[in-house]
């Protein structure tokens, strides 16, 4: 219930809100029921280091409805 009001809050102070540390399929439902737009973690990827972050940014299909699709 704190999420959910912290988020909506933001959202009517039209601020942006990323939710960090995502790592299940439940946390991405709930976040998307309280209307959060941002997320990151482990989920969606692992932290990469510079080198492998170039090769990624570089080959890499940025298609978020897919990701969410798929989940």
């Amino acid at each position: 219930m704190i999420v959910k009001n912290l988020i909506k809050l933001a959202n009517d102070l039209n601020l942006e809100v990323v939710a960090e540390g995502m790592e299940t399929v439940e946390q991405l439902r709930y976040l998307e029921r309280a209307n959060c737009r941002n997320v990151q973690g482990f989920l969606f990827g692992k932290p990469l280091n510079p080198n492998e972050l170039t090769s990624f940014m570089k080959t890499a299909k940025f298609e978020t409805s897919r990701v969410i699709a798929s989940l």
